[in-house]
C-alpha cells in the first residue's frame, strides 16, 4: 500500500481519506443496517470515485509536465519514461476502485440484513 501512496503522490491522501470514511460507514451499515445511512454512504463513495479519477488526472498531468520540462534529457528514452509515469498514475485508481469494491460488498451484506421497506 505504501508503494501505491508513494507512486500516486499527494492526491492519494485524498483518496485514502474519502475511501476510509466510505469503508468505515459501509462497515457500520453491514454491522447494523439502517436505511438512513445509505444516503451518506452513497455520497461519500461517490466522492471517493471522483477523487480517484481526479487523482489519476493530476498524476497524468504531472507526468506530461515533467516529460516536457525534461525533454532534452529524456528524449532518447521518452517511451520508457512515459510508460513508467502512466503506470504510477494508475495508483489512485487501483486504491480508490478497490476501496469502492469493498464498500459495495459491505453495503450488499448490510442490505441483505436490512428489514424490508414498509408497503405503502
Amino acid at each position: 500500500m505504501m508503494t501505491l501512496i508513494r507512486e500516486g503522490g499527494w492526491p492519494m491522501w485524498l483518496v485514502l481519506i474519502f475511501g476510509l470514511v466510505s469503508l468505515g460507514t459501509a462497515a457500520r451499515f453491514a454491522w447494523k443496517p439502517a436505511r438512513a445511512q445509505l444516503g451518506f454512504i452513497f455520497g461519500i463513495t461517490t466522492a471517493t470515485l471522483f477523487t480517484s479519477v481526479m487523482a489519476i488526472c493530476a498524476d497524468l498531468a504531472a507526468v506530461g509536465h515533467s516529460a516536457m520540462a525534461n525533454w532534452d534529457e529524456w528524449k532518447d528514452q521518452i517511451v520508457r519514461v512515459l510508460c513508467q509515469g502512466f503506470a504510477e498514475s494508475m495508483s489512485p485508481g487501483i486504491m480508490g476502485f478497490s476501496i469502492i469494491s469493498m464498500v459495495a460488498l459491505l453495503v450488499a451484506a448490510g442490505a441483505a440484513r436490512l428489514e424490508p421497506a414498509p408497503a405503502r
